[in-house]
C-alpha cells in the first residue's frame, strides 16, 4: 500500500469518527437536520421508500470504488482527497448511496457560491432538495 493511500485511509477513518460524533451530537439540532425521519419503515409489501430516507450501507464502499464513482467530478484533480472524504461520509451516515453518487457524476462546481470553492452533488432525486454542498477549503459539508 503506497504511503499515499495509507494518509487517505487514516484521514478517512479519522473523519468518519468525527462525522459519528457530530451526527449524534446535533441530530435534532434543525440548522444539520437532513429533514424528518420516519417514525418506522413503511410496510415491506407496500414498495413504498420515503423520500428522504437514509440509504444505509451493509458495506462501507473502498476508496477505490468511490473514486471511481466521482472520478467526473468537477475539478477532481484538484480536490481527490476532498471528494473522497466526503462522500464517504455521507456514505457512512446513510445519507448518499455509491450509486447514487455515481449516477449524478459526483460534484459539481457551485454556481451560487462563485467566490467560495463550494461543489454539490445529489442524494436522491436530482432536486434542490437533495442537493449537498461542500466546501473544499473547509471541509463543510451543508445542505
Amino acid at each position: 500500500m503506497r504511503s499515499s493511500d495509507k494518509r487517505l485511509l487514516v484521514g478517512c477513518a479519522g473523519a468518519l469518527l468525527l462525522v459519528l460524533i457530530v451526527q449524534l451530537a446535533t441530530r435534532d439540532h434543525p440548522a444539520v437536520a437532513t429533514g424528518p425521519r420516519p417514525s418506522r419503515p413503511p410496510a415491506p409489501e407496500s414498495g413504498a421508500t420515503p423520500a428522504n430516507a437514509a440509504v444505509v450501507p451493509s458495506v462501507v464502499p473502498s476508496a477505490d470504488q468511490i473514486e471511481a464513482a466521482i472520478a467526473a467530478s468537477d475539478d477532481f484533480s484538484l480536490y481527490k482527497e476532498q471528494f473522497i472524504l466526503a462522500s464517504t461520509q455521507l456514505i457512512t451516515v446513510g445519507r448518499c448511496s455509491l450509486e447514487q453518487l455515481r449516477e449524478y457524476g459526483g460534484w459539481v462546481k457551485s454556481q451560487t457560491h462563485k467566490t467560495d470553492p463550494v461543489y454539490f452533488t445529489y442524494c436522491g432525486e436530482a432536486h434542490v432538495s437533495n442537493r449537498i454542498y461542500l466546501n473544499v477549503a473547509t471541509g463543510e459539508v451543508f445542505q
